[in-house]
């Protein structure tokens, strides 16, 4: 099963239903469907925070819905292939979703994307590879927790045109939440 996924400003989720709870939640049944996508954190080792405001805009206290919404598959389907269209500056990324155990979806790349410059208002010549992983929990009928892992390298290939970050590779890690749209 080949679908595009949707992904705005980058990676992963509006809480869903509050009713529904992991304990009570048969995640087994899970449908999948269209799912909005919402960052409500974001932990940026890479550069002192510096790229924080990529992903949630208007500040840390506000979280950020993605701008398309994004395709979950059932969980029946499991393992399933997709491939993962990412807003810009991002590029698409062929990435597979597997069963982790007790609800847990787990989606990694299956291959490595072009390079993309990162943060192209402050450093318009500086590109870098990212690897987009993610785990996302099913917490209910309507809703899913998560956190996406970008692993970002090639900052030392070009120091003229990169900040120095703090190490290289170096990630920067989102808090999502999505809800059945």
């Amino acid at each position: 099963m080949h679908r595009i996924l949707p992904l705005a400003a980058l990676f992963l989720m509006a809480c869903g239903d509050t009713d529904d709870s992991a304990s009570d939640f048969d995640f087994a049944t899970f449908e999948g469907g269209t799912f909005q996508f919402t960052t409500t954190a974001v932990s940026d080792g890479c550069y002192d925070g510096s790229f924080e405001p990529i992903f949630m805009p208007d500040g840390a206290a506000t979280p950020n819905d993605w701008a398309a919404t994004t395709e979950l598959p059932t969980w029946a389907d499991l393992p399933a292939s997709y491939e993962l269209a990412l807003p810009a500056p991002f590029m698409a990324m062929d990435v597979t979703i597997t069963d982790g155990g007790d609800g847990l979806m787990v989606l990694a790349p299956t291959d490595q994307p072009d390079a993309v410059a990162l943060d192209a208002d402050n450093f318009p010549k500086c590109m870098v590879q990212i690897t987009i992983s993610a785990d996302l929990t099913i917490v209910g009928a309507d809703s899913i927790t998560g956190s996406a892992t970008l692993e970002t390298a090639g900052f030392e290939l070009d120091p003229d045109n990169c900040p120095v970050v703090q190490s290289d590779p170096c990630e920067i890690s989102l808090d999502l939440t999505a809800a059945r749209n």
